[in-house]
């Protein structure tokens, strides 16, 4: 009886030891592949924000355009504030008036009506003379006159530089002349621009 004692105890020590073994040795099993697993998740993250960032780039871009038009927009306003410094020093010293034609001048001298409805057309930019509103805040030449208009002068510059245009402007005629309604900034900012014409909607007065 003793005998088969110790067999039993050793058969069960044994089966004890075997099924501690296993256990330990499936624990490290379980830890790599966690570690795999964390690996690889990181992986998945870091190629997530890879594709993040990647997707982000546009916006980079576009906000490096935008300060590169904004400082290219500020170099165009300080030219043509220079510019139109000396076009006022000139015509003061002519003795002629440096601001745009002012339309309800022009009107009430020449008992003028408006004639029909607008008519879309392509207008040379020197025969826009005046203004209906605006007289005191652009040249003769439809340079900036005060620096108020610093802001949105650029804003129509970033604009047409950036879309490669301007959106019709509003005019009146009078005879071979043209006061703006709507659209001041635009022909001061095509007129920086070197441009010679500009797309408008016309009405005509006589």
């Amino acid at each position: 009886m003793p005998t088969e004692a110790f067999v039993v105890v050793v058969v069960v020590i044994a089966v004890v030891a075997t099924a501690a073994s296993l256990i330990v040795a499936r624990r490290p099993r379980a830890r790599r592949n966690t570690h795999r697993g964390g690996r690889d998740e990181a992986r998945e993250t870091a190629a997530s924000g890879a594709d993040a960032a990647h997707d982000d780039a546009g916006p980079s871009v576009s906000l490096h355009d935008s300060m590169f038009w904004s400082e290219a927009a500020e170099q165009a306003f300080a030219k043509a504030r220079r510019k139109a410094g000396w076009e006022r020093l000139r015509n003061r010293l002519g003795g002629r008036d440096y601001r745009l034609l002012p339309f309800e001048d022009v009107r009430r001298q020449g008992h003028l009506l408006p004639g029909g409805e607008q008519t879309p057309c392509t207008v040379p930019l020197a025969s826009i003379v005046g203004s209906v509103g605006k007289p005191e805040q652009f040249t003769r030449s439809f340079r900036p006159a005060t620096e108020r208009l610093r802001d949105r002068w650029k804003m129509a510059y970033t604009t047409a530089r950036v879309t490669s245009g301007f959106r019709p402007v509003e005019l009146y005629q009078v005879g071979d002349g043209y006061f703006v309604v709507d659209g001041h900034y635009r022909v001061s900012v095509a007129r920086a621009l070197g441009s010679r014409t500009i797309d408008a909607r016309v009405r005509r007065w006589s």
